[in-house]
């Protein structure tokens, strides 16, 4: 899985928000704003008090992927099998066209299932910063906004975000508290 690879480890700029739409709509701001993901950690917090990377992708794709490819081959070895039972029925029937009929309603079928269980695979959970606390908002979004901090907290105030944290510079080999928000 290609892993969410953004910069939280050394973000100077942290908010906090109560809603989701509140934060999407800071998340939408920094991105048209030129921001990168990689510049971004979004997370949510979950029931337990921990977070989850809202911009981790999942497993959806991979599973369809392999559910497809795995319903082929079992249509086409079921195509293969059934003219080999005992009945004149099946022994009539056209062969190819029975494979193909098996393979594309295996894979169609498989790749459905493949795709919901492979977004049903939990994502990380992340130990929630000591510094926010377990009272904190639910949303959080983490900007390595470099020199440009006046702007990001000034479009993380607008779209509704609050207690917003400006970190110190970041020295090699240092990571701030917000690091244990993703662990590298």
């Amino acid at each position: 899985m290609h892993e969410h690879d953004h910069r939280s480890r050394t973000a100077n700029v942290v908010a906090t928000f109560e809603t989701q739409d509140e934060a999407d709509e800071a998340l939408l701001e920094l991105r048209l704003a030129g921001f990168r993901d990689r510049q971004i950690g979004y997370f949510a917090r979950t029931p337990t008090g921990e977070l989850t990377d809202l911009l981790e992708r999942n497993f959806w794709i991979t599973g369809a992927t392999i559910g497809a490819v795995v319903g082929a081959l079992l249509g086409i070895w079921l195509a293969r099998i059934l003219p080999n039972l005992e009945s004149t029925y099946v022994r009539r029937l056209d062969a190819f066209g029975l494979m193909v009929t098996c393979a594309t309603f295996g894979s169609l079928f498989l790749s459905c299932a493949g795709g919901i269980v492979g977004a049903g695979i939990t994502r990380r959970w992340l130990p929630a910063p000591v510094e926010l606390g377990r009272e904190a908002a639910p949303f959080i979004i983490a900007v390595d906004a470099g020199e440009d901090r006046d702007p990001v907290i000034a479009a993380l105030q607008h779209r509704g975000g609050y207690d917003i944290r400006s970190i110190g510079p970041v020295e090699p080999g240092y990571t701030t508290h917000y690091a244990a928000a993703h662990p590298a």
